[in-house]
């Protein structure tokens, strides 16, 4: 019976696609720079050493940033590279906040509403995740998402399915676990039985790799039992405490981790990850925007 077709209706394809395009506006981008170095000054308006470090650090990622092309994501594993503090965790965090403003705005809202829900409680400080946003709510602002989309095709149109946005972090897990009780506030996606078993890791002296695989156990029955969402997901560092062993596996686990249809954007440094031809946003070549290694095979 041929694909699409079951007892004379049309089928749904299983799981949705995934897919939009982000473009960075180079006026937002000098407000938000403008906005992220007044916010520094409150900061460490005590210490002026450690401001000009940080605004320093803050201008050569704004100008980073503005050499980005547009770019576009599709479903599949998009890897995001460079050096510690470069701020390529801000950039994938960016990208995910920018993705629920969009989201929000496509559901009716206007884009200050979105802004004022998502952005400001984390500016604020009124969620657990401040200290690590950084710059992204920042930058999220300075960000035009276009065809935001996690349809499922059926043989003429298209169906809209909810999609989930999410992120981990395997980097702070462990310091996050002793800094606060809020397990849902970090793992929305999570069931209340994962939620559960999440719970009871943090109270045991599991090594932070034990606590990331638990997410990623948790993760997996995600993925089978919302497996017709379309997922975009973000992932810090997931190689966090794996073997040698392991990390050679990292590849494949990121791809068996992002179901078909579904987005997952990697920041990392892992040298197998490095090495492969995933598609890859380098902040070293910023102009390159999304590339595979293979698209540049004279350059390193």
């Amino acid at each position: 019976m041929p694909s699409g077709i079951r007892e004379g209706k049309l089928e749904v394809q299983e799981t949705a696609r995934v897919k939009f395009s982000v473009r960075f506006s180079p006026d937002a981008l000098h407000g938000a720079k403008v906005k992220a170095i007044e916010d520094i000054g409150r900061t460490y308006r005590n210490d002026a050493h450690i401001s000009s470090e940080k605004i320093e650090s803050l201008e050569h990622f704004f100008e980073t940033i503005d050499k980005l092309p547009e770019l576009q994501f599709t479903p599949g594993v998009t890897l995001v590279f460079g050096e510690n503090g470069s701020g390529k965790t801000t950039l994938v965090r960016a990208l995910l906040y920018a993705a629920e403003i969009q989201r929000d705005i496509d559901g009716g809202g206007s884009r200050e509403m979105a802004e004022e829900r998502l952005l400001r409680p984390v500016m604020r400080g009124a969620k657990m995740d401040l200290a690590q946003a950084g710059l992204a709510p920042f930058l999220a602002k300075a960000i035009d998402v276009k065809n935001l989309t996690a349809d499922a095709p059926l043989r003429a149109g298209k169906v809209k399915r909810p999609m989930k946005i999410d992120f981990h972090d395997a980097t702070h897990v462990k310091a996050d676990s002793l800094a606060s009780d809020d397990l849902s506030a970090r793992f929305s996606t999570a069931s209340r039985s994962g939620m559960d078993e999440l719970a009871g890791a943090y109270e045991t002296n599991l090594s932070q790799r034990q606590l990331v695989d638990r997410i990623w156990q948790s993760m997996e029955q995600e993925n089978i039992r919302d497996g017709k969402f379309g997922i975009l997901r973000g992932f810090d560092e997931p190689e966090t405490g794996m073997s040698p062993k392991r990390q050679r596996q990292l590849e494949e686990n990121l791809q068996t981790l992002t179901p078909d249809g579904s987005i997952s954007l990697v920041s990392t440094n892992n040298i197998k990850l490095f090495e492969s031809d995933l598609p890859r946003i380098d902040l070293d070549h910023p102009e390159r925007g999304i590339h595979r290694p293979s698209d540049y095979p004279d350059h390193e």
